[in-house]
């Protein structure tokens, strides 16, 4: 027996909507995709499985998530609603009355309890889990993109450990060799070596590469060259 469709009310249609519909589709099941909430109200019936409202509509609508929640709940209340936000450590709860305060559980996105059926509940709680999972993965990306870069970099300048860093940056081939490894847009590039071996200070200094004491470059202190030499060069 084919499943009853399943409605998504959101007028943005974000990111983590896609990520709720593509998996849902892929379990077999039809999802229909309303931006007007206005609408979404005069469609909603049983003939749906369930139904996820955005909390948050643009400016242009004069309801939000909650109130769509509400008037569906007061003509069809067995049908189970899910309320998608980001709000989670916002405490979304402060927004809304009883009782959908109490379906809004801290950094989750809730299920109503009244959703029964176990294999249905089961691809659905997956799909939600999936939507939080991403919005939790934004929050972090970018810390996590920066400390990955300072990590492929200390990899790259593994290579170039040297006894006498100090030696080192007066020795063409070794600078030649640094360059080309394909370094030099993150560290070379900062300084203007010649080749008799002077250094002519940029505008940017080495303090500008050790970034905000992360762990990584305390390392890259103490052991890798040039940056020791650098470092030592001009008693920073």
């Amino acid at each position: 027996m084919k499943p009853k469709p399943i409605l998504i009310i959101d007028d943005k249609l974000s990111e983590v909507t896609e990520e709720i519909a593509d998996p849902l589709k892929r379990l077999g099941y039809q999802v229909e995709l309303i931006e007007n909430p206005e609408t979404g109200l005069k469609v909603a019936s049983h003939r749906y499985l369930a139904i996820f409202i955005d909390f948050r509509f643009s400016d242009e609508h004069t309801i939000n998530g909650a109130d769509v929640c509400y008037r569906i709940n007061d003509v069809y209340p067995l049908l189970p609603l899910v309320l998608l936000t980001a709000y989670g450590k916002d405490h979304i709860d402060d927004f809304l009355n009883a009782p959908w305060n109490s379906y809004c559980e801290k950094g989750k996105l809730a299920l109503r309890p009244s959703l029964q059926d176990a294999y249905v509940n089961e691809c659905l709680v997956k799909a939600i889990n999936h939507a939080a999972n991403i919005v939790k993965f934004d929050i972090n990306q970018e810390r996590a993109n920066t400390i990955q870069a300072y990590k492929d970099l200390l990899s790259k300048l593994n290579q170039f450990f040297v006894d006498d860093p100090k030696a080192a940056l007066y020795d063409n081939a070794y600078i030649a060799k640094v360059i080309n490894a394909g370094t030099r847009s993150n560290l070379v590039e900062k300084f203007q070596i010649k080749e008799s071996g002077n250094i002519t200070k940029r505008s940017l200094l080495v303090r500008h590469i050790l970034v905000d004491n992360e762990a990584e470059w305390e390392e890259a202190r103490k052991h890798f060259s040039p940056l020791k030499a650098l470092i030592e060069y001009y008693s920073i």
